[in-house]
């Protein structure tokens, strides 16, 4: 057991600490995509949520010591019950937590963002533009918040994006250079 915790701890603290730092710049991110297609109406955010995080500096101690709490529960159910595999990710807005209180539309609006957050964050740090793919996004959104990711496409560059509903299109801003497939029982057509 001690090899074990010895380790969890190690490489524990370490994957805990890079998700503190990565969240942190990852918040800068999220906010302009969220921005463009909301007008700074609100404030999105992502949190860290660990069982042992609470200051950068004091990841190592204070896993040692959540670890030794629980020790006796940990083999009663022959299971770890803290670490960076229990952690997750949670979603805010203005606030309050996505998955709480938010709209079907804010949760679509901050999974697009995420998306144009993921596709900045990757150009920066890589170099190289990544291939940016959107599934049917435009199904559950307004014509306002739809039109607004439309227009902010154009900052991307090449995109693939999937839809079931062409009842939207007209949501959608196409410029000179879009095409638009349709795939009908297999075949593929310019539409």
């Amino acid at each position: 057991m001690e090899a074990w915790t010895s380790s969890l701890v190690q490489i524990g603290t370490e994957v805990i600490k890079h998700r503190i730092n990565f969240v942190k710049e990852f918040n800068e991110y999220i906010k302009k995509p969220y921005e463009q297609i909301m007008n700074k109406k609100e404030n999105p955010a992502i949190h860290y949520k660990s069982l042992i995080f609470n200051n950068d500096n004091e990841v190592e101690r204070i896993f040692k010591e959540k670890l030794e709490e629980i020790k006796k529960d940990e083999l009663r159910r022959a299971r770890n019950l803290i670490g960076p595999h229990r952690d997750d990710f949670e979603f805010y807005i203005d606030d309050l937590e996505l998955k709480k209180f938010g709209s079907q539309g804010q949760h679509k609006t901050f999974q697009i963002a995420l998306r144009f957050s993921q596709f900045f964050y990757l150009l920066d740090k890589l170099g190289i533009k990544p291939i940016f793919l959107m599934d049917d996004i435009f199904g559950e959104l307004d014509t306002y918040r739809a039109e607004k990711i439309s227009s902010y496409l154009s900052s991307i560059g090449q995109a693939f994006i999937t839809m079931t509903d062409l009842s939207k299109l007209e949501s959608l801003t196409k410029r000179d250079g879009d095409l638009l497939l349709t795939v009908e029982n297999g075949n593929v057509a310019y539409a």
